[in-house]
């Protein structure tokens, strides 16, 4: 855990090369009291960026921060407590109180240490707030259940904001009901194309015409991590307009990101789920079940909503899904590299499924997508009136 005591600049410093995200920044003015302030979303995002401008604006209106960034080393108990105590020790009313029952044993006790803070901080006369970036990291139980009590047992002066790629676990169904958690998501997180062009022209000195950044904004769908990779081609580029119009998930900087920052980290079923699945271009569980023979396709497609992995609903039920566009480039491209030989079987079998449910788009398309231009005739062939209808 890396830390910045009452400091966000220590913790954040390329970060003034970004763009301020006003909007989000004047959105959170009104919940500078909320008790969580919740940033979720995928790799790349922007989280740390937008949690350091706001930590910034949170200082300025006069409140005591502390900044943690959480790492895999706090999944050792010691570790995480000394880290914490280290970063949080300034803030509370008697700092050596909390040392002390740090050290009271040789293996500090969680239940000892969240006393100390818990009463140190209310002791302190000030408003505080706690970022703690990075939170993913953690998978612990007995440090999830140490920060959920803290989240829960801090007195009323203490907010905390939390960036995380997946959906924490904190217990935050009866905080949401009272209305004392704040979340901000992808959808929030998206770079407007006024951002992005700000961001190319006036932060990098790039000269990009208004309708390239359009391009790139739609293809990367306001992704911040694909608008920097963008940048490191653009900026060596004789031509913007010819870089964007090819830039996809197969893109080496981007294929690269994807691959150190998401993909290795994944379970292997968790893997194999999203390379299988990378075949549509939108999917359902019953689709994955019958496509792809996934008997747990509900549990996999909830754990990759929760684990933030580029999923994007289409409807307000939640039964259809894609992914990310890049993401599924990148996806498909790792198919192509890792399991060329299924890729065919399965666009077949989504043929067939969407068919027999008369979703003709999609059945054409998988058809030619397998290279089986007959099966795509038929399909054209023995529903003309009905493709004729849903055009």
């Amino acid at each position: 855990m890396r830390t910045a005591p009452q400091s966000v600049s220590q913790a954040s410093p390329h970060h003034r090369r970004w763009v301020r995200r006003e909007t989000i920044l004047s959105t959170l003015e009104r919940h500078i009291d909320t008790r969580i302030v919740l940033f979720a979303a995928p790799a790349g995002f922007g989280k740390s960026t937008t949690m350091a401008q706001w930590a910034a604006e949170v200082a300025r209106h006069g409140r005591l921060t502390a900044w943690l960034s959480c790492e895999a080393t706090d999944n050792d108990e010691g570790a995480f407590l000394s880290h914490l105590v280290g970063a949080l020790r300034q803030l509370v009313q008697s700092p050596a109180e909390l040392d002390l029952a740090f050290q009271s044993s040789p293996i500090p006790q969680l239940d000892v240490v969240l006393s100390a803070l818990v009463a140190g901080l209310a002791a302190r006369q000030a408003d505080i707030t706690l970022f703690f970036d990075d939170y993913h990291a953690v998978e612990a139980p007995a440090v999830k259940r140490f920060t959920e009590r803290l989240t829960r047992q801090a007195p009323a002066n203490v907010a905390f904001v939390i960036g995380s790629r997946s959906l924490p676990d904190l217990q935050l169904g009866k905080l949401r009901v009272l209305g004392d958690v704040f979340e901000i998501g992808p959808d929030d997180l998206r770079f407007a194309s006024s951002e992005a062009e700000a961001f190319f022209n006036d932060k990098l000195g790039l000269s990009v015409s208004s309708g390239a950044v359009e391009t790139l904004c739609s293809r990367t769908e306001g992704w911040a991590a694909g608008l920097q990779l963008a940048s490191l081609s653009l900026s060596a580029a004789h031509a913007p307009e010819t870089v964007i119009g090819n830039f996809t998930g197969a893109n080496r900087n981007v294929a690269d990101f994807l691959m150190g920052e998401v993909f290795l980290e994944l379970p292997p079923a968790i893997a194999k789920f999203l390379l299988y699945s990378s075949i549509f271009e939108r999917f359902s569980a019953e689709a994955c079940r019958a496509v792809m023979r996934a008997a747990d396709a509900e549990a996999a497609i909830t754990e990759i909503e929760t684990r933030n992995l580029f999923l994007v609903p289409l409807d307000e039920e939640r039964r259809w899904f894609r992914y990310h566009h890049l993401f599924r480039d990148f996806l498909s491209r790792e198919m192509e590299r890792r399991e060329p030989e299924m890729i065919a079987p399965l666009h077949l079998a989504a043929a067939e499924w969407f068919g027999e449910r008369k979703m003709l788009t999609e059945a054409i398309g998988h058809a030619l997508a397998a290279g089986d231009h007959a099966r795509a005739a038929v399909f054209v062939e023995n529903n003309a009136l009905d493709l004729i209808a849903q055009c």
